[in-house]
């Protein structure tokens, strides 16, 4: 390998790791509503981000080829697993490469639904998961939502408001989501919701 392809696949890697980077545990939020947006279902079908939502609900931004998100999710569904029936909605947003433009879904779908239903099996994953269209990233860009790291999670009241977000992943952010979604929901924040 010459020197300037080694330099080239050192940049790279360097990228991708600050791209993926490991998480603080939590940061404030800079919104106080996460914006309305549609979201996509892997059934091609759109579903209005408030129809998802539970009186907390979660909120994770990932790809299949993510490490990080690859750690990340399986303990998001557990969490799915442990506070659903008391309210809990854990939603996963892929973000395989650019948001895809709705003319282009159908295509779009077609081509990534088997390779997303394949780590899902593998994972054992049974979260809703949707896709971020063209739309649905510029209404994130126009509010300002940061998503310059995957995976990124947002935990949201029943009235959308951001209580926290993480980005990248670590056990810390994890322990720290877990908590917030606990007492959460055993005070009964956001009641009202599904």
């Amino acid at each position: 390998m010459s020197a300037m392809t080694k330099n080239a696949v050192s940049v790279m890697l360097i990228g991708m790791l600050l791209m993926v980077g490991t998480s603080r545990a939590a940061e404030e939020p800079r919104l106080a509503t996460f914006p309305e947006l549609d979201l996509v279902d892997l059934n091609g079908s759109s579903v209005p981000l408030t129809k998802a939502m539970g009186r907390t609900t979660v909120i994770n931004f990932w790809a299949t080829w993510c490490g990080p998100c690859r750690m990340e999710l399986p303990e998001l569904q557990q969490l799915s697993n442990e506070f659903g029936r008391r309210g809990l909605v854990v939603l996963a947003v892929n973000v395989e490469g650019q948001p895809v433009p709705t003319s282009s879904m159908a295509r779009y779908l077609e081509l990534m639904k088997p390779r997303i239903d394949s780590f899902a099996r593998s994972s054992n994953l049974s979260l809703p998961t949707y896709v971020l269209t063209d739309m649905a990233q510029g209404v994130l860009d126009e509010f300002g939502v940061p998503l310059d790291r995957i995976p990124t999670t947002f935990v949201l009241d029943a009235k959308g408001r951001i209580v926290r977000f993480y980005r990248g992943f670590s056990r810390e952010a994890m322990r720290d989501l877990r908590q917030q979604v606990g007492a959460m929901l055993a005070e009964g924040v956001g009641k009202g919701g599904k």
